[in-house]
């Protein structure tokens, strides 16, 4: 299937990993949750994606999957390791800087 992908899309940033508020102009992480997104980038095409998708989907790892925004990418959200993580939490101003 052909899509028309050609443009850059401004889409919002989404953290699956925290729980993120904004405090005093700067994002600070309220809790940890575990969650991971593996990604699949630069597919060659719409149809490959959905086929990734599809099979990430029945993987009893898998919590969602889903096509990213250019259509030729895909978002795998899965259960990571709970505490072992939780020391290492992501630096979330450099999260948000990034996404401008």
């Amino acid at each position: 299937m052909k899509t028309n992908f050609d443009f850059k899309l401004m889409l919002p940033r989404l953290c699956f990993a925290a729980e993120i508020d904004k405090y005093r102009k700067e994002h600070r992480v309220l809790n940890y949750n575990g969650l991971i997104v593996l990604e699949a980038n630069n597919l060659a095409d719409y149809d490959e994606a959905i086929k990734i998708r599809n099979i990430a989907a029945r993987l009893p790892q898998t919590m969602m999957a889903f096509l990213g925004a250019s259509g030729r990418s895909v978002k795998i959200v899965c259960r990571g390791a709970g505490e072992a993580m939780s020391h290492r939490l992501p630096n979330t101003n450099e999260f948000f800087l990034s996404s401008s």
